[in-house]
């Protein structure tokens, strides 16, 4: 009896873990990219009336602009699919678009950090220290392993004008 009881727990368990993994793998969605990034858009709420319509505008043409990066992302990686799954393969335009992956991405980032730069250069004094708390945050946790502050799950920088 004890052997059944064994094989039993043996199998829930299994199918448990099977189960989780099934409907993980479901239910998991992708990053929302019809959107700013929340934690920036929450700032420019809290920003001073004045400069409030600039500093949309910042995250919005960024968010075009990372859209865009993306979709072009996308349709390489279809012209790669065609290529490795249907014969002939076109080992030289398989190698081309390869090598045009890291092009795209560094393309993409200069375009946003150039928006960023001339953005902030026509800002306040405060506004452009509020903002390099969001944009220019050290990369992983903040200090005691907690979440980075502005980062996702960690507290906004405060608004200018308020201490810190």
């Amino acid at each position: 009896m004890n052997k059944i009881r064994l094989l039993l727990i043996a199998s829930l368990a299994v199918n448990l873990f099977l189960a989780g993994w099934w409907v993980g793998n479901t239910l998991r969605q992708p990053p929302r990219m019809d959107m700013p990034i929340p934690q920036m858009m929450r700032y420019a709420d809290r920003a001073s009336p004045e400069e409030r319509e600039a500093i949309r505008e910042i995250f919005e043409k960024v968010d075009v602009v990372i859209k865009a990066g993306f979709e072009r992302r996308v349709e390489t990686f279809a012209k790669l699919r065609e290529i490795v799954t249907h014969e002939p393969f076109d080992e030289a335009e398989f190698n081309r678009l390869i090598a045009d992956l890291p092009a795209q991405r560094i393309a993409s980032e200069e375009q946003q950090w150039a928006i960023i730069r001339d953005s902030i250069i026509a800002l306040s004094a405060e506004n452009r220290q509020a903002l390099a708390e969001v944009f220019f945050l050290p990369p992983g946790p903040g200090p005691g392993g907690g979440p980075s502050p502005g980062g996702p799950g960690g507290p906004m920088p405060p608004p200018p004008g308020q201490p810190q």
